[in-house]
């Protein structure tokens, strides 16, 4: 709607495509933690703006401009976030660090002799 070009309609004048926020989806929020975009793991609006200002990195003029890359790879199917997959199909492989479904994690419990557990 801000862009004018083939296929936006640019009617919204009075905005700036670098003041657009991306919009979440399931694709964008996968590859965006993914990727590392963001810090978040629920999706909201603390999501969208930290997606949104780290692809400001690659275009300060339009960063929502990759929205169609980033949904794109999920409705492939080929990203690997959280499926026993991995990256083994991603065009993104090397770059994006998908979390295999059932892997540990990098925090070790112990328990103490009273069976209660310590985190370290």
């Amino acid at each position: 709607m801000v862009r004018r070009d083939a296929l936006d309609l640019g009617v919204w004048s009075r905005l700036s495509p670098s003041q657009l926020i991306i919009p979440l989806d399931t694709h964008v929020i996968r590859l965006g933690r993914c990727l590392k975009l963001t810090r978040y793991t629920s999706p909201g609006w603390k999501m969208a703006l930290d997606i949104t200002n780290a692809l400001r990195a690659f275009d300060s003029t339009d960063p929502v401009r990759f929205d169609f890359a980033l949904c794109h790879v999920g409705m492939m199917n080929a990203c690997g976030f959280q499926k026993p997959q991995g990256s083994s199909q991603c065009p993104l492989r090397g770059m994006c660090y998908p979390k295999v479904k059932g892997q540990k994690s990098k925090v070790k419990s112990q328990v103490k002799g009273n069976g209660s557990k310590v985190l370290g």
